[in-house]
């Protein structure tokens, strides 16, 4: 080269230099033949057609009654989505001529995304940034719609429909929405859809792995078990196959309850693929061959009939206010019987079985839930209102917050005797009928809070209790009052210190005696009518519900010192309903303002930062949207908690001091503005609060009014520790907050919605659990009969004289009874207590006597001294299904509780033998029970589905040839052909299906024919008592319904059952002394047999032809007679359902 020596260039470099001369050349005059001799074979390559797959959705199965009458059916809903395998197709950069003529890079892709975006924007109504960040958020979704917008309108879908030509990536999709055509009815037991969660999505990709990493090791001759539940590598195929052709995504929704969870693989059905040419701009050509049509989820047929199963609910509620003001109990204080309170909501139960199948006709339970509710839809007020019915049906601590700040009512259904319709009444969580919940209307705190009157009353009560707090150096306040108020005047509370601590708290006391006489005095004129220093505890801490004295400035406390409870409970609800709102309009503002100018300056920065997280925590990339998402939520809670009150206090009073108006931005002052003018016009928030609170807040100084809406406390503000401690309300970590006190108006458990009383819940059983125990002396006796070759034409096993007396004075010991030789039996028998029976004296009774007068002593002998050992019952109680799931296609079922302790527990004994002690059962349970001794002694699975209906997919190949049983398998194997050779034909013979649901016996009791008979004689004996003799007591209770009686005497002869009144102690409120009480929930077991011909009194006659086997099952009721027109009711719905089947 010229201008280098080349004895300086030594040779190794040398040839270095010239193999890269050389490579350099050859790179040049290929990048010349590319560009130039084969310009136009890559140009019109580019053109070609290019394959594009796409998933199609398969219409999920309908799930139907008995009667084809849909319960759950496939409504359309329109939804713009995304395909970015379309916009991926886009170059990411190309080169173009621009204005000036030179050539410039530029990025296509880049510039259409935000083309999309604006589109999408103006026909959606959503951010312009929003739709943005969702198109690319579909990027991690590229073979697959991702939905940007549910729920569109019809005009919007045609809309987007006419844009897929011109726009590639975009699509119009019509899919099916599970729509419940009749609401709450069943819904317990159908069930909901809701978005897959994470761990159900693993748990489905696992078990593909699982499986294939099984035909990988068994291809390779490894020896490997097989998976659960599995038994041969054909089966794996065929899982392995329908997992995959389900196609799982983390973004589906799958049952999650009931039905639409137990049988979610066979109504999910199988999505379809079509395959199809496209051309450069992702234009679709033609369809190409090998598309797979999706197979729709099978049709779930139910043994239900919907028609029974809304009388059943209908019956529910009906009985709720047949029930008001039948609990009651002698009060010992004032020597008077009083009405009990009872829950808002009691609950109930009906279970309809066929005994000779086991079909359940009705499954019935009240409160149920509407599944409606978890469907999305595209309207945003009912979208807000079902989420906020979602939260009632789960009955979190969010709905309970909004009934305390009056976003929403208490509800429940009630039935107008007058207009003959079913409503929904409300209640509002005013101060009033808070108190109303949680004390009975003569509990003496009512009156002290009349004394209190105004806020001025309730501050100097605070401070009085925190003074004597420092002085005694803690925050215990029932260790407080009780050394306070330690005289025999008042009622101690228990204590929880030691004696230690409680000494220590005396003798501060003692040493500041003048400090504390005048606290005293301060609480004495105030607290001097509350006796019981529980109630002292309770008031001091419900008036710190309503405001914190520490939080009240002097200045503040003399202007607001009038006010009374009621007007500061409507005020703190005023402005939690009004900071909902502000919160959404600020919101709002929030995001397409401060947010978007964060986004410009710090998003690039912000997303790098995040994914060198990920990185160093080796977890996988979210979408950056999420992570916007979550930041914007974090900013905006920064600064809704520290100018939430300013927000509220723009909006009341329109503008703000000079002082304040520096911390209000002007974007946000607009949009209260705005929102101030459209509260002008709702009527309905403006009549309850706003109106009230404006007024309020005008009434103050300028400079006090911020700090007044600092002191009004909504539910979520609420996170004080309570000063006393309380049973029957909740805690976190073993801490009562103010929350759990304002929540007390709601029943610590719920009232149930989403969990069914039919098969969810056990509860005690009573006197229906006395048919075990008879069936298991009388199969003793009748054995016994037949060891020793007597007739069996006596099988009662014990006769006794039942009189409950006390002998041997005001001292003298209780005797519940006789045995016939004129022995007396103590209540303490035999190391156990006997309970007694209701009816004190009854005299002779022998078995059917006993059974239908219920007799307690009766029974607690039979159990005790005849039936050869504890267990005996113990095992009969676990023959007829009590103990375990019986078994029936629904998830959640409760398995009920058994005793464990019968043979060391003598009392134990003797209250399982009548349904009590430990012992809990479903009315599911119980109708299997009946049921058995319907049928004969057969244990049946009660069932719910009867069949499944629908495609199947088309099996494989290898499958097919693996079968055992195939079309004229018998000639072909005459001809020495021993596979199937119609393989087609059987393909296409097993697309369509029916799968039943036959009868499953679990057990077979084979019970003797004279104990059956005898049983049943009872029963029939107890249904006729009611029949001759209760008539009178009943026709009072069912005064507005006559109807119910007239099918109950008109079953007379075709119905015998057992009533049953089992006694619960349970807490309604938080009154020291009537807050709890032993409470009645009463049951009817009844069986109908088909009416005969003839009036015959054989048994083998009467009872041969069991039809219907019907529990009834009412909280807090009165006696279980009651239940048993309601039974009757049942019966004769049914007989006409089935009349109007055969007629149609």
């Amino acid at each position: 080269m010229p201008g280098i020596d080349k004895d300086t260039i030594s040779p190794k470099v040398s040839w270095v230099l010239h193999f890269i001369f050389i490579m350099m050349c050859l790179l040049g005059v290929r990048l010349w033949y590319l560009c130039v001799v084969q310009h136009e074979e890559y140009l019109n390559r580019s053109r070609r057609p290019q394959h594009r797959s796409v998933l199609e959705s398969a219409r999920r199965g309908s799930i139907r009654d008995r009667f084809n009458i849909p319960f759950a059916i496939n409504t359309i809903q329109y939804n713009a989505a995304i395909y970015y395998a379309d916009i991926q197709a886009i170059n990411r950069s190309a080169w173009r001529i621009n204005e000036k003529g030179e050539k410039e890079l530029y990025r296509p892709r880049e510039e259409y995304i935000q083309s999309l975006s604006q589109k999408l924007s103006e026909l959606l109504n959503i951010d312009v940034k929003r739709a943005e960040d969702l198109i690319l958020k579909a990027a991690l979704f590229q073979n697959r719609p991702f939905v940007v917008k549910e729920d569109i309108s019809e005009e919007s879908y045609y809309r987007v429909l006419a844009l897929e030509k011109d726009w590639p990536g975009i699509r119009a999709e019509r899919v099916p929405r599970r729509f419940y055509p009749h609401g709450e009815t069943a819904g317990s037991l159908l069930g909901y859809l809701g978005a897959i969660n994470r761990e159900e999505y693993l748990d489905i990709r696992g078990e593909i792995q699982e499986l294939k990493r099984f035909l990988e090791e068994s291809s390779q001759g490894i020896p490997v078990l097989f998976p659960e539940g599995i038994n041969s590598e054909a089966e794996v195929r065929l899982r392995l196959e329908e997992l995959e052709e389900r196609a799982y995504g983390i973004n589906d929704r799958i049952g999650k309850s009931g039905i639409e969870s137990f049988f979610e693989e066979k109504l999910r059905g199988f999505r379809g693929s079509r395959f199809y040419q496209t051309d450069s701009r992702s234009q679709v050509m033609r369809e190409l061959p090998g598309s797979k049509e999706p197979v729709p989820g099978e049709r779930v047929v139910m043994s239900l009939s919907a028609e029974l199963q809304a009388f059943c609910e209908e019956l529910l509620v009906q009985s709720e206010t047949m029930r008001d003001a039948r609990n009651g109990a002698y009060d010992r204080q004032t020597r008077t019987y009083r009405n009990l309170k009872t829950p808002w909501i009691k609950g109930g139960a009906i279970v309809a079985m066929d005994p000779n199948s086991g079909e359940i006709l009705a499954l019935a339970s009240h409160p149920s839930y509407d599944p409606n509710d978890f469907t999305s839809v595209g309207d945003i007020e009912e979208e807000r209102a079902r989420r906020e019915r979602v939260l009632k049906w789960f009955e979190v601590e969010d709905y309970i917050g909004h009934m305390w700040d009056q976003k929403v009512p208490l509800e429940r259904k009630r039935f107008s005797v007058s207009t003959g319709k079913y409503y929904i009444e409300q209640k509002w969580i005013d101060w009033k009928n808070y108190l109303e919940f949680i004390l009975p209307g003569d509990n003496p705190i009512h009156q002290t809070f009349h004394h209190l009157s105004n806020l001025s009353h309730l501050i100097r009560l605070q401070k009085a209790v925190q003074s004597l707090f420092a002085i005694a150096k803690t925050e215990n306040l029932r260790a407080l009052l009780n050394a306070i108020y330690d005289d025999s005047n008042h009622e101690q509370l228990r204590n929880e210190l030691s004696q230690l601590e409680r000494q220590l708290i005396a003798d501060r006391l003692e040493k500041n005696t003048a400090d504390v006489l005048r606290w005293k005095k301060v609480l004495d004129s105030y607290l001097d009518n509350l006796s019981k220093n529980y109630d002292k505890m309770l008031l001091i801490d419900l008036t710190r519900l309503l405001v914190c004295a520490e939080s009240v400035s002097p200045n503040l406390e003399e202007c607001i010192s009038e006010y009374t409870f009621s007007e500061l409970r409507e005020h703190a609800a005023g402005v939690a309903q009004l900071e909902l709102l502000v919160y959404r309009k600020v919101r709002e503002q929030f995001h397409i303002g401060e947010f978007a100018r964060w986004r410009e300056e710090y998003q690039t920065e912000f997303l790098r930062e995040k994914r060198r997280e990920e990185e160093e925590l080796s977890r996988y990339q979210k979408p950056y949207i999420d992570h916007l998402d979550k930041e914007e939520e974090r900013q905006f809670a920064d600064l809704w908690e520290s100018s939430k009150a300013l927000f509220i206090l723009e909006l009341l009073q329109g503008n703000l001091s000079h002082d304040l108006q520096s911390t209000m931005t002007q974007e946000y002052s607009s949009c209260l503005s705005q929102l101030s003018e459209e509260l002008e016009q709702n009527t309905q928030i403006k009549s309850r609060s706003f109106s009230s609170l404006r007024k309020a807040i005008f009434s103050l100084p300028m400079d006090l009014r911020l700090d007044y809406l600092n002191i009004l406390r909504p539910f979520s503000s609420l996170n004080k520790p309570l000063w006393g401690s309380y049973k029957g309300i909740k805690e976190e970590e073993g801490v009562q907050l103010e929350k759990h006190l304002a929540g007390a108006f709601y029943p610590l458990y719920g009232f149930s919605y989403a969990r069914s009383y039919a098969y969810r819940q056990a509860a005690v059983q009573g006197s229906i659990f006395k048919l075990v125990t008879a069936y298991e002396a009388l199969t003793q006796k009748y054995e016994e009969l037949i060891s020793e070759n007597l007739p069996v034409t006596d099988l009662n096993p014990l006769t006794i004289i039942d009189r409950v007396e006390k002998i041997g004075g005001r001292n003298g010991k209780w005797f519940v009874g006789t045995t016939m030789d004129g022995k007396a039996i103590p209540q303490f028998y035999k190391g156990g207590r006997i309970p007694r029976t209701l009816e004190r004296r009854l005299g002779e009774v022998g078995f059917e006597r006993a059974f239908v007068k219920s007799s307690n002593t009766y029974f607690a002998l039979l159990a005790g001294d005849y039936i050869s050992s504890p267990s005996d019952l113990l095992r009969a109680a676990k023959e007829f299904s009590f103990g375990s799931r019986t078994g029936i296609q629904l998830p959640g079922e409760y398995p009920g509780v058994l005793p464990h302790d019968l043979e060391s527990n003598r009392s134990g004994l003797y209250a399982f033998s009548i349904g009590q002690h430990s012992f809990t059962a479903t009315p599911l349970q119980s109708a299997v029970m009946l049921s058995t001794i319907a049928n004969g002694g057969k244990v049946l699975e009660p069932k719910i589905v009867r069949c499944t209906v629908g495609a199947k997919p088309s099996q494989r190949a290898d499958e097919l040839l693996d079968r055992s049983n195939y079309a004229y398998e018998s000639s072909l194997k005459n001809l020495g052909i021993n596979l199937p050779m119609f393989t087609e034909a059987d393909e296409r013979l097993n697309k369509q299906g029916m799968s039943g649901f036959e009868a499953q016996v679990r057990k077979d009791l084979s019970i003797p024919t004279e104990v059956r008979s005898t049983l049943l004689n009872a029963m029939h004996a107890t249904v006729e008592k009611i029949q001759s003799g209760g008539m009178w007591t009943l026709s009072k209770h069912f005064k507005h319904y006559p109807d119910a009686l007239e099918d109950f005497k008109k079953l007379r002869g075709q119905l015998v059952g057992k009533t049953s009144t089992s006694e619960v102690v349970e807490q309604v409120d938080l009154d020291s002394y009537y807050g709890v009480n032993m409470y009645r929930h009463i049951w009817f077991g009844g069986i109908a047999f088909e009416p005969i011909s003839s009036r015959s009194t054989d048994p083998n006659i009467r009872y041969s032809k069991p039809e219907l086997v019907v529990v009834v099952y009412l909280k807090f009721g009165g006696y279980g007679q009651e239940a048993a027109p309601l039974a009757a009711q049942v019966v004769q719905k049914w007989r006409e359902i089935q009349e109007k089947q055969k007629e149609s």
